[in-house]
């Protein structure tokens, strides 16, 4: 669906009104929101520079800030644990640990937050988790090295979903993580060396417990206690 209507309203217009800015009827701009009838190139280029946007964004294309709000907003919701997810991913929390995981990755890797951080996950801060410019900074690159991303932003009609944007990004950190196009040199190896510090870091902090009714073992970390060596024992 495009955006005639949403930045019609926001800028308090009747359709009347926005139909005498572009020389066009009323019952034309009605047509227009409601996708009844698609402008011509010319009217797409009119509204697009009164409004003060591309011509994909009016015709339905995510903008980098919203493709970066969305991302912020999916790890906030991992972040606070409310259990409010936002309505299009109800069903698939796992998306969001999976983002969340890899977010936490690639701040370690680009050095945006300590490796000794004590927080298993969501490892912001509760001043990066609500900075945008936190978020736009770790993002931008993205735009420029995927093409998928720049599709979202260039191609109007793929109707993609909020939960296609996660997917994206997760596609796209996971990528960057393992190739690190971004990072060549001294970079890489830093970030290299503080995903490995972090690893160890996590592993120092590492037990097991018994569960006594099934009598399985699993691991937690718990940050309360003191680390141990990483001697290749189990620790209690």
């Amino acid at each position: 669906m495009n955006r005639i209507k949403q930045l019609r309203q926001e800028r308090q217009l009747s359709q009347r009104k926005l139909g005498e800015i572009i020389n066009a009827s009323n019952q034309a701009v009605s047509a227009y929101e409601s996708g009844i009838r698609n402008p011509k190139e010319e009217t797409w280029k009119a509204l697009a520079d009164f409004f003060g946007v591309s011509v994909p964004y009016l015709q339905g294309a995510y903008s980098e800030d919203e493709i970066i709000k969305i991302a912020q907003t999916t790890y906030k919701d991992r972040f606070y644990n409310s259990g409010s997810y936002q309505t299009s991913i109800l069903n698939d929390m796992r998306r969001i640990d999976t983002f969340t995981y890899l977010c936490d990755d690639l701040f370690i890797y680009t050095g945006s937050v300590p490796y000794n951080v004590k927080k298993e996950e969501a490892i912001l801060s509760v001043k990066q988790v609500e900075n945008f410019e936190f978020w736009k900074n770790e993002i931008k690159g993205f735009f420029i090295s995927s093409v998928a991303m720049k599709w979202l932003i260039n191609k109007p009609y793929l109707n993609a979903s909020r939960d296609d944007v996660i997917d994206l990004l997760i596609d796209v950190i996971s990528a960057q993580l393992a190739h690190n196009p971004f990072f060549i040199g001294e970079e890489q190896e830093l970030g290299e060396d503080r995903l490995k510090k972090r690893k160890n870091f996590i592993e120092q902090y590492t037990f097991v417990k018994s569960d006594k009714e099934s009598k399985a073992e699993y691991a937690y970390v718990d940050f309360k206690r003191q680390p141990h060596p990483l001697d290749g024992k189990e620790y209690r």
